[in-house]
């Protein structure tokens, strides 16, 4: 059975939509960059709440602006809160975290993947000497045997 992927719906529209960005990002050197402003917007639109299962409503994704400023995440405040409370805020404040964390890996990795299988780019082919294969593992961390 084929993985179906990480994006789904709305989800993978979008990403898809940004494949010409990155494309050109990689191209004019910018890549770190394009990654960030992608995934900047990524969250705008499907916020990290959001349940992978479900799509935003057309009417939530006509209504993102791309150039508001966010508003800070608030850090839980210990002088208004039982020492229980704290604990379990800022568990679920690591939790957020480590989502956003997650998600954002998996953008990258899908960005750079789907620009390799685009152009064709094969990352074991050439061995070390391919500048593709340092831009992959760059991007993901991993090293590519």
């Amino acid at each position: 059975m084929v993985n179906p992927g990480a994006f789904q719906g709305a989800w993978k529209a979008f990403l898809m939509g940004e494949k010409e960005f990155y494309s050109q990002a990689v191209d004019d050197g910018f890549v770190a960059e394009a990654v960030a402003k992608i995934q900047l917007r990524y969250f705008k639109r499907f916020p990290i709440d959001l349940p992978e299962e479900e799509d935003p409503s057309p009417e939530d994704l006509a209504a993102v602006d791309d150039d508001a400023i966010e508003p800070d995440y608030q850090e839980p405040d210990p002088e208004k809160m039982t020492s229980k409370e704290y604990e379990e805020a800022m568990e679920k404040l690591g939790s957020r975290q480590r989502k956003i964390a997650f998600r954002r890996g998996q953008i990258k990795c899908w960005l750079a993947y789907q620009y390799m299988k685009d152009h064709d780019i094969n990352s074991k082919a050439s061995g070390a000497h391919n500048p593709y294969r340092a831009l992959l593992f760059k991007l993901t961390g991993k090293e590519f045997i």
